[in-house]
Parts: structure tokens; sequence; C-alpha cells
């Protein structure tokens, strides 16, 4: 599969609040989730199943979100062993495309994870994966689960239902090792790696600094309850004018290098160094197409 754009923040929409689907659409997420599990109560789980259909049926066939916006769609269903996923896999596939990933959560065993995809296979689908790691055996196998299928695109990291399993607090620190050791999964497969959303939609301090935080340890992107929330996950995921200035002049130096490796201000620049300069690169040319820069 081919990564469409962005991925520094994914907004969860639930589905049985439809009135919520176009504002979502047209902000500046680059991930729309339109949820069917833990943000939708048991007494709405047949409504919002029908809501996620009609909208997703008013989609493109050609584009992953309606007229006028450029995030990317997934679905987020119930475990499929629930009678509640069983439901949410079987409408979702009868919408017979491509262009709408599918985030599967709780995903504890390769095997588990083995099961499901030769049900979608089954019914035609082969569109993206997105996973939640958010149980203690689904942490302890994360490396298995991420190899298991190649349209894994990116692991949601979920620090909420985790911190249960672990019997700590979902804050920072507790969940610290949890949070490398998918993130270290995630790089063995070269898959983008989301963060948990930060829970205290007031306090946008508190979101910056977790979300800088969660950048500096190797998440791609953070997830958000709150469409408040995007500005700022945006600004923690995007280069800023001087990183991209000093990446472009990294790259250019390399290029000129006919060895392979060179020398920049006194600093050895070689691969590593050009991979994480191209990503910084690349990311800054994004945000600029979508007119943030």
């Amino acid at each position: 599969m081919i990564k469409i754009g962005l991925r520094r923040s994914l907004l969860f929409v639930p589905a049985n609040r439809p009135e919520l689907f176009d504002k979502a659409l047209a902000g500046p997420a680059d991930m729309i989730c339109i949820e069917l599990e833990d943000g939708v109560g048991p007494d709405h789980k047949d409504l919002a199943r029908e809501n996620m259909l009609k909208l997703l049926a008013g989609l493109s066939a050609y584009n992953t979100g309606k007229i006028g916006t450029q995030a990317e769609i997934l679905v987020r269903v119930n475990h499929p062993e629930t009678a509640a996923g069983e439901g949410d896999l079987s409408a979702f596939l009868s919408l017979q495309t491509r262009s709408v990933g599918l985030m599967l959560p709780k995903i504890s065993t390769a095997d588990e994870l083995r099961s499901v995809e030769h049900h979608l296979q089954a019914h035609g689908f082969d569109g993206s994966l997105f996973l939640l790691i958010e149980t203690n055996q689904g942490l302890e196998e994360c490396f298995d689960i991420l190899r298991v299928s190649p349209r894994i695109e990116m692991v949601l990291f979920g620090g909420v239902d985790l911190a249960s399993q672990l019997r700590c607090s979902p804050d920072w620190e507790p969940l610290l090792y949890a949070r490398q050791r998918v993130i270290h999964a995630a790089a063995s497969t070269g898959i983008d790696v989301m963060d948990m959303p930060y829970l205290h939609i007031a306090d946008t301090d508190g979101l910056l600094r977790e979300a800088r935080a969660a950048a500096h340890i190797g998440f791609t992107g953070k997830a958000a309850i709150h469409p408040t929330q995007l500005s700022l996950i945006h600004e923690a995921f995007t280069p800023t004018e001087e990183q991209f200035c000093e990446a472009e002049k990294v790259l250019q130096a390399y290029h000129q290098s006919s060895t392979g490796v060179t020398v920049l201000d006194g600093r050895l620049v070689e691969k590593p160094v050009i991979d994480r300069m191209t990503r910084i690169f690349n990311t800054f040319n994004l945000a600029k197409k979508n007119g943030e820069q």
C-alpha cells in the first residue's frame, strides 16, 4: 500500500453522532477514525454502524474523503470476536472499498490477527490495516503481531486500556516503557506509530508538552479526542523552517559527495543522518503543500 500523506494526527469521531462528521471532514486532521468501539455505548452500536455505512457510501470511490478534505479515513470496529465486532466487519465489508482503512482494536496475538486477516481476504478486502496495541499480551507479542501482514500501515498505542491491565495510571512516566516497546516494534517493520490521545482537553500546555515528548522518542503522530487538540499536535510533529533549512543543507552536501559520506560543519554525515533529514524534509514539504507553512 502507498502512504497517502501526513499521519501526524488522528481524530476519533463517534459514529453515533453523525452531526460531527462534516465538521471533522472539513477540519485539519490528517486522519479521521469513524469510531464504532469504545467511544460508542452498547445501546448505540447498531445506530453507529448504520451512520458509518451512510457516511462511507457517500465517499468517492477514488478518494478517501469528501471533496474538500485531504484526510485519510479509517473505521475502528469492535473486537472481531465479539458480536458487535462481527456485525461491524460484516457491514464494513459490504462496502467493498479499499479507500477506507480498517482499524482493529485489542489485537493480542499474531494468530488472532491471522484469523481476522483470513476472514477479510475471504470477503475480498485487501485495503489498509491499522492496529491498536492495548492489552498486556499484545504488548508482549507486538513484534510478532506487526509482522503478520504487509498491509499493516500503522499501529496506535492504546495507553488507556493498557494502563488498566498494567495496573498503572495512564500517564507519561508509568507508560514510557510500553510506549518505547511499541515504537521499537513499529520501527522494526517500517510502519507509522501513533501515540495515545491526551485526555485532558482543556490542558493545552500539557498536550503540547506530551506531543513533543512523543515525537522526541519516535512516535510519528498522536491521536486526538477533540478538534481543538489538532493544531498543537501538528505543531509538535511538524519540523520548523529552521529544521527544514538544516535538512536541505545536509541533503545537498551529501548528494554532492561521491563517497557516500561527507563532513558538514565538522559533523560526519552518513546514511542514518540522511534518513532522518529526509523525513524532516518530506514532512515539512507535505505540511507546506497543505497550507500549514
